[in-house]
């Protein structure tokens, strides 16, 4: 073996990860986790968010054909696009719009205890249970699950 001529000893040094300037790859990957929590975390507003989620997702695109292996890239990939494509839409919550009611006076929890539009939905209710024209079932009509009558 070939001595070392260099005239001063080694000196290590501890650096973080990411320090240097390179593009990340394997020593810094990015996991489902990072992509739930630019999705639905509420530290940063929607568009630094999903401007950080696309960048990820160009990163991760300009790597794949020589960091990664099997389909890994290809599943995170499709997960920061679903990512996207959530935070796209954030008018309706991610949901569809028919299930998403955004009239905050059509629910009671909204309403003050004594306002009138409380009453009027409580007037309502009961007056449903009115309608009812047969009336409530009498207990000496119910039927046990092996076709036995309750009444004994």
């Amino acid at each position: 073996m070939t001595p070392n001529h260099h005239f001063r000893g080694l000196i290590a040094e501890d650096t973080p990860a990411g320090n240097d300037g390179d593009v990340p790859g394997f020593a810094q990957p990015v996991s489902q986790a990072e992509i739930e929590d630019l999705l639905y975390g509420d530290d940063w507003p929607a568009v630094e968010r999903l401007a950080r989620l696309l960048s990820i997702r160009d990163e991760l695109s300009n790597l794949e054909a020589t960091d990664f292996g099997d389909d890994d890239p290809r599943r995170l990939i499709g997960a920061i696009e679903e990512a996207v494509a959530q935070l796209s839409d954030v008018e309706g919550e991610g949901m569809d719009p028919t299930s998403v009611d955004h009239d905050p006076a059509a629910h009671r929890e909204t309403l003050a205890p004594d306002s009138d539009e409380l009453e009027a939905i409580a007037a309502s209710d009961e007056a449903s249970f009115e309608d009812d024209e047969e009336g409530p079932i009498d207990q000496s009509q119910w039927i046990d699950t092996e076709g036995q009558d309750r009444q004994r």
